[in-house]
């Protein structure tokens, strides 16, 4: 693994080892061996930290890669929340890429299909043009542009959900449960994205970022196929045999601070190229289903 021997496993750094898919990330990487010390918000104030303190926390532990995965997701609260956007999704991502560089340490740093219009009809290519329609999209946009300034690897997810924390999935699970009708987006299309199919894929991918078979640059990783958030919760219904009525609705009745974009399919072809892949997106709901306790 990467130069590590049977006595001394390779060693990552993972800044927000508690969201959905840091937790993902950490079970990922340990079953594979990897040594992983997990940075939280305890460990790291995010919203002050300075680019010392991130510096110090990585040089101590000498790690052979350090992965970003803290964010600031709550997209209508962004409108109004700017300035904490900004600094968790743009100031801090490149206080770190800054102290890896310096360090020689490969980074990399999630970001998100919102830093795209949604109007191009055709999915996206990763040197697709950019143009976020809301506050979220611009702090992650911006982050991007700093990581990518010294050097790191920036991976665009999209649809993130997981059977922990506030996705979704875990949303419509609840609603389907206590409700007989629910009002769905139907004009919004991705690729809903299993946080643990993600993390597998970032595993596969993490050795080859480390040696540099896999240079520098913004990737897209999502599951393959594409549906609407109309579609995913018609899916999750029928996955738990709920006989609620899913109402298809467009984005305009459904009004929210945040503008959303209405197509961010992202193409995923470079990422493949070097056999890095996820399943269909409908796979990915079939594992979260048969996860034990998956609304904890």
């Amino acid at each position: 693994m990467l130069g590590a021997t049977m006595s001394e496993a390779a060693r990552i750094v993972l800044f927000g080892v508690n969201g959905q898919l840091g937790h993902c990330l950490v079970n990922a990487f340990t079953d594979a061996g990897y040594e992983v010390t997990g940075i939280d918000r305890a460990g790291c104030d995010f919203a002050r930290a300075t680019a010392k303190e991130i510096a110090v926390i990585i040089r101590a532990v000498e790690p052979q890669m350090v992965i970003n995965a803290a964010a600031y997701t709550a997209v209508d609260l962004a409108e109004s929340k700017t300035a904490i956007a900004m600094r968790i999704n743009a100031e801090l991502p490149e206080m770190i890429a800054h102290a890896c560089r310096e360090q020689s340490i490969p980074f990399l740093h999630f970001s998100t299909d919102y830093v795209f219009d949604g109007m191009r009809g055709a999915p996206y290519a990763a040197d697709a043009p950019t143009n976020p329609i809301n506050a979220y999209g611009s702090s992650k946009l911006a982050g991007e542009v700093g990581v990518a300034k010294h050097g790191g690897h920036i991976v665009r997810l999209q649809w993130v959900y997981a059977n922990r924390g506030k996705n979704f999935y875990l949303t419509m699970k609840k609603m389907l449960a206590a409700r007989d009708e629910l009002r769905v987006v139907a004009d919004q299309l991705g690729a809903p994205s299993h946080a643990e199919h993600i993390a597998a894929a970032v595993v596969m991918a993490a050795p080859r970022m480390i040696d540099g078979q896999v240079p520098a640059g913004i990737y897209h990783l999502a599951a393959s196929g594409h549906t609407s958030w109309h579609g995913f919760a018609c899916a999750i219904a029928a996955a738990m045999g709920s006989a609620a009525r899913v109402v298809p609705i467009i984005t305009a009745e459904y009004p929210q601070p945040a503008a959303r974009p209405k197509d961010t399919r992202l193409d995923t072809r470079t990422l493949a190229s070097y056999g890095i892949t996820m399943p269909h997106w409908r796979d990915g709901l079939a594992h979260a289903m048969k996860a034990p306790h998956a609304d904890s």
